[in-house]
């Protein structure tokens, strides 16, 4: 941990020209007021302790090391076919 105060402005630099800078694409809708963006595929699965469910998430636009773990429970109204896609590969 550490003050605030020490934090510095980032600032343009040439130090490492082969590094390509990834622009991300905006949010393309607003869901319950929240920024949100396109599930292109389900590309993994946990279950946790309590059986909880996690699907790694690869976003629509977002390069692949950008892949989140999301809770089933806030992928199934907008995801259910990509899940079920996903679930029938797996048998």
């Amino acid at each position: 941990m550490f003050h605030v105060s020490k934090l510095k402005e980032a600032k343009a630099t040439d130090a490492f020209p082969d590094r390509v800078q990834v622009d991300r694409p905006d949010a393309v809708t607003k869901l319950d007021g929240h920024d949100a963006w396109y599930v292109e595929e389900i590309v993994g699965k946990k279950v946790l302790a309590k059986k909880k469910v996690f699907y790694q998430v690869k976003w629509e636009g977002f390069p692949e090391w950008e892949n989140t773990w999301e809770p089933k429970t806030t992928l199934i109204k907008q995801a259910r076919e990509l899940i079920e896609h996903y679930e029938g590969q797996q048998l």
